[in-house]
C-alpha cells in the first residue's frame, strides 16, 4: 500500500504554529492577530490556538500584544474601530469565565 499515516486536525480549533525559522515575524504576527480578531473570531477558520516554538515565544508575544491593542472593541458605527462591541452581556460573562479558567490552570493575562 501506499497510504501515509497521517494526523488530521478536526474540530474547528484552527491553529497557527510559527517555528524558529520564521524569517518573518513581524508578518506571522500581524497574520495570527487577523486571524482570531477580524470578525471578531466570529468564523468556522478563526484561529483559535497559536502555537509558538519556545525560543521566540516571549519576542513573538510582545508582538502579538502590541498588536493585539489595535484590535480593541469599539464603537462599529466609528470608521476608526476595528472591532466591534461584544454582542452582549452574556458574551461578555462567557469571555470572561473563559479568562479566569485559562487563568487557573496556568494562564497569564497579558491583554485586557
Amino acid at each position: 500500500s501506499n497510504l501515509k499515516q497521517v494526523w488530521l486536525e478536526c474540530g474547528g480549533n484552527s491553529p497557527n504554529l510559527v517555528f524558529a525559522n520564521c524569517q518573518e515575524l513581524d508578518m506571522a504576527t500581524e497574520k495570527a492577530a487577523f486571524g482570531i480578531f477580524f470578525t471578531q473570531g466570529e468564523v468556522c477558520s478563526a484561529n483559535s490556538r497559536l502555537l509558538v516554538q519556545c525560543s521566540i515565544a516571549d519576542g513573538f508575544i510582545e508582538r502579538l500584544v502590541a498588536k493585539a491593542r489595535q484590535w480593541q472593541p469599539g464603537n462599529p458605527l466609528n470608521p476608526a474601530s476595528r472591532a466591534g462591541a461584544i454582542v452582549d452581556a452574556r458574551q461578555t460573562q462567557r469571555i470572561r469565565q473563559y479568562i479566569e479558567q485559562a487563568q487557573a490552570e496556568g494562564a497569564q493575562l497579558v491583554c485586557g
